[in-house]
């Protein structure tokens, strides 16, 4: 199990410098620019589960905008915060055949969630 694997260290190795050449080329950089159109944003029940990306104040602004629509009765929201997010793929094909998942290293969908049931509860 643990211990030094030398192998395993120049496979990543390996791997990650030839993404980073591949994201350089044009078919790497398309793939790059279409990353967002192939994301899923679940919507289960009427209820939009997604994950965004933005700096402190970006939130602080979405945070302040959603509680004012919260509080007209509008939506009920669950938010959680994390510094790093985890992406697995679902890969028909590498052309166009697949979608990205894209959660919150911590399980944030499952936090926010959690959230929202304190909410409704309360």
């Amino acid at each position: 199990m643990g211990g030094f694997h030398p192998f395993s260290m120049v496979n990543v190795w390996l791997k990650s410098t030839l993404g980073y050449f591949y994201f350089k080329t044009k078919k790497g950089k398309k793939y790059l620019h279409n990353l967002v159109n192939m994301l899923d944003t679940l919507v289960i029940d009427g209820k939009i589960n997604t994950v965004i990306s933005g700096s402190a104040q970006q939130r602080q602004q979405l945070e302040s905008a959603l509680t004012k629509i919260e509080k007209d009765g509008e939506i009920i929201y669950g938010l959680y915060v994390s510094k790093e997010s985890v992406m697995s793929c679902y890969v028909r094909n590498l052309n166009d055949g697949h979608v990205h998942f894209v959660d919150g290293a911590e399980g944030g969908y499952t936090k926010a969630a959690g959230i929202i049931k304190l909410k409704s509860i309360g």
